[in-house]
């Protein structure tokens, strides 16, 4: 037989042997498990084969879903958010199983992962505007080019199916190889993966062997082939049983067993795997820390990989996201509609305040660069003061003023300007238009809602505001009770995981894990938390319905309360995504004091004391602020479906009436609307009823306010409003 055939044929059964198998994963739900391989670079299998492909991609699909799409509107030449508008409530509600933090992750994730990111605009016509979307799984789209883009095939189970360019948007990395695709981050990393692939190989086929290496058998004697084959196999039955572990073999005289081979040893083991998952995270631009890498982190720049992780990685993605949405989707409703990613809540893009007060004093103390007003407007981006001491040239305390803001000396008998006696506004500028074009905005909007102020006497307000009172203490007290059971749950898991990272050895001197090994899983939790809150809360939606009924007709409406009313069931729906932001939050809070005790390299006992300090704090603090959060929603949301079943014509906002009411809510007080129009907050943020889903955070979160009805061709003495419980 030639070398060249004889070579063919031995890489053919390498190739074809089983060299053990592992556990593979689709980007969202695991596959059936497939043989060592190497990774084609257009392929998700990398996100199931490599563990550090993995962490990174999830790094980035994560951190990207914590953005928020909100809509704006051009008018005048500025742009301003909008919450009532189609857009917004299709990027909400995706579709019936996605909401927009798993469209977000599902995009963020195909695009780290392919460099290509797809979503199907599903619509009742072609004409119409779209009413849902679909994430495509990104391997199964290929656009088709025939003078520009034209179409996209996608290849489902049934066959290929052909798209219009128009149904789809198309988000994508560069790639300098042009084409209608961007460059998957895997093609520059599948040597890597491939030697770790490898590596890992090895190690598991070592370890499997019992830890005993290849060996050369040779022997004076001359053997027969049986003989061989003989010796062959009592060697490797010996080699392979668990029995024989660490146990020597006999062997007979004038036998010897010469090593051959590599063996691992502290290179092979630790240098090499160190390196490579150091290339794989540099090629994802994911900080070591954020991966659960603390080998060289402290608390100190574990924060900063956090920022730099943040403003740099996760933010290009959110433009990606961005400009797709604004080429392709966004002028389907005009050219004044765009979208953008709000990243204010996140903490890690927030200004460092202390840092930059630490600027803004060196630049106009000591040897003056700046005025107060110059680094309040180009550092902080903050209004001037208004007077002349913002506008002055300062020195150090020892000196004087040497000039005023329009360049004259200052006389030295001159005293130096006052400071202002009321602290100046440190608010960052959130809008440019004066006060009046924003007042007169303001009034427009609020006139064009308001249908009149205080429709219902004050006393029969007050006996309303009570009754409801009592009602949502009752309420808060029964959904509580589930929301602590959730805590001692969620603390118990974690206490347990705890346990087990000790038992397999992952926390010692030298190593310590990563919080998301401890932490409880965000989807789980919130299924737990719907499991354990969700039938309190339909029994509370139910009883505020039927009595907001009562209180209306005296016991004469003969109504009950619909729980299939189509409002009811947004309530119910919102209420499911309501849960995992509670999850989420509740993470966040222990994985922020995880992340504290490891970097102050604390035990596992103290660890512990961490986990079961969160959980008592979420049952004190925290379950009170849910409770009372999603009693009012449900009452008010109950209450409201009531009025329309009532035939109530408009709707009254009634506060607590006590100084713990929130501005812009005792704003409202006495404000009547029609049943069907919105309020219109202070903040300009809009709502059917307190509480409302579609209020951001800050206004429904321990809000205490309710609805009052207003009847048509009834005056208000002649309504039992507010008639207490027996």
């Amino acid at each position: 037989m030639a070398f060249k055939d004889w070579l063919k044929r031995f890489f053919t059964r390498a190739a074809s042997s089983d060299g053990g198998t592992i556990a593979a994963a689709s980007l969202f739900g695991p596959t059936t498990g497939f043989p060592f391989s190497s990774v084609d670079p257009n392929d998700a299998s990398a996100y199931g084969v490599n563990a550090w492909v993995h962490a990174c991609i999830n790094a980035i699909a994560g951190a990207v879903s914590q953005g928020r799409l909100v809509v704006e509107e051009q008018s005048k030449g500025e742009w301003h958010t909008i919450g009532d508008h189609e857009l917004v409530r299709l990027l909400e509600r995706v579709n019936s199983n996605t909401d927009q933090c798993s469209l977000l992750e599902q995009t963020a994730a195909w695009l780290a992962l392919t460099g290509n990111s797809y979503w199907q605009l599903l619509s009742a016509s072609k004409r119409s505007k779209p009413s849902s979307i679909a994430v495509l799984p990104a391997y199964a789209v290929s656009p088709v080019r025939s003078k520009g883009i034209v179409s996209y095939e996608i290849l489902s189970t049934s066959g290929k199916v052909t798209l219009d360019a128009n149904e789809i948007i198309h988000f994508r990395r560069f790639s300098p190889f042009g084409g209608d695709q961007g460059m998957s981050p895997i093609r520059v990393l599948e040597t890597i993966i491939n030697t770790d692939t490898a590596a890992l190989r090895f190690n598991y086929a070592f370890l499997r062997g019992g830890g005993v290496p290849a060996v050369l058998l040779t022997t004076e004697q001359v053997l027969s082939d049986e003989e061989a084959h003989r010796v062959q196999e009592m060697w490797e039955r010996w080699a392979h049983s668990s029995r024989h572990t660490q146990r020597p073999i006999v062997l007979g005289k004038g036998v010897t067993a010469q090593l051959t081979g590599a063996s691992p040893d502290s290179t092979f083991i630790v240098d090499l795997p160190k390196q490579l998952r150091e290339a794989i995270c540099a090629v994802f631009q994911v900080p070591p820390a954020i991966v659960g890498i603390y080998e060289y982190a402290n608390y100190a720049n574990t924060r900063e990989q956090i920022r730099l992780f943040y403003a740099g990685t996760v933010s290009r993605y959110w433009r990606i996201i961005e400009a797709g949405i604004n080429e392709q989707l966004a002028p389907l409703w005009g050219d004044n509609i765009r979208v953008r990613v709000d990243t204010s809540h996140i903490d890690a893009l927030q200004p460092d305040w202390v840092q930059m007060a630490q600027v803004g004093s060196a630049l106009t103390g000591g040897v003056p660069i700046m005025t107060v007003n110059e680094v309040r407007e180009k550092l902080l981006g903050l209004e001037p003061l208004p007077d002349e001491w913002g506008e002055t040239w300062w020195g150090s305390a020892m000196q004087v003023p040497l000039a005023s803001g329009t360049g004259e000396s200052l006389p030295s008998s001159q005293q130096a300007p006052q400071v202002p006696s009321q602290s100046p506004n440190l608010q960052p500028q959130q809008d440019k238009k004066t006060s009046s074009e924003a007042d007169q905005q303001a009034q427009r909007d609020y006139t064009i809602r308001v249908v009149r102020v205080g429709a219902v006497p004050p006393h029969r307000a007050n006996a309303w505001r009570k009754a409801a009172l009592q009602r949502r203490e009752r309420y808060e007290a029964a959904l509580r009770s589930p929301v602590e059971e959730w805590y001692d749950e969620l603390g118990q898991r974690m206490v347990e995981k705890l346990d087990q990272v000790v038992q397999r050895g992952l926390f010692t001197r030298v190593t310590v894990p990563s919080p998301e090994v401890i932490l409880f899983d965000v989807d789980e939790a919130a299924e737990l938390l719907e499991e354990k809150l969700g039938p309190a809360f339909i029994d509370v939606l139910e009883d505020a319905g039927n009595t907001t009924l009562r209180e209306i007709g005296g016991g004469g409406i003969g109504i009950s309360f619909d729980l299939m009313r189509p409002g009811v069931k947004d309530i119910l729906l919102a209420r499911t995504v309501h849960m995992k932001t509670i999850a989420e939050n509740a993470q966040q809070a222990c994985r922020e004091s995880l992340l504290e005790g490891l970097a102050n390299g604390e035990t596992v006992e103290q660890l512990t004391d961490r986990v079961r300090e969160w959980a008592l704090e979420g049952k004190e603090k925290h379950a009170e602020t849910v409770a009372r959060t999603e009693a009012g929603s449900a009452m008010n949301g109950a209450t409201f479906e009531a009025f329309d079943m009532a035939g109530a014509s408009a709707k009254q906002w009634l506060t607590c009436g006590d100084d713990r009411v929130r501005d812009t809510h005792a704003e409202m007080e006495g404000v009547v609307v029609g049943i069907d129009e919105e309020f219109v907050l202070p903040s300009g943020d809009t709502c059917m009823y307190p509480g409302d889903d579609s209020l951001p955070p800050e206004e429904v979160c321990n809000c205490r306010c309710t609805l009052l009805p207003v009847f048509e061709g009834e005056t208000s003495d002649e309504l039992s409003l507010g008639q207490e419980e027996e």
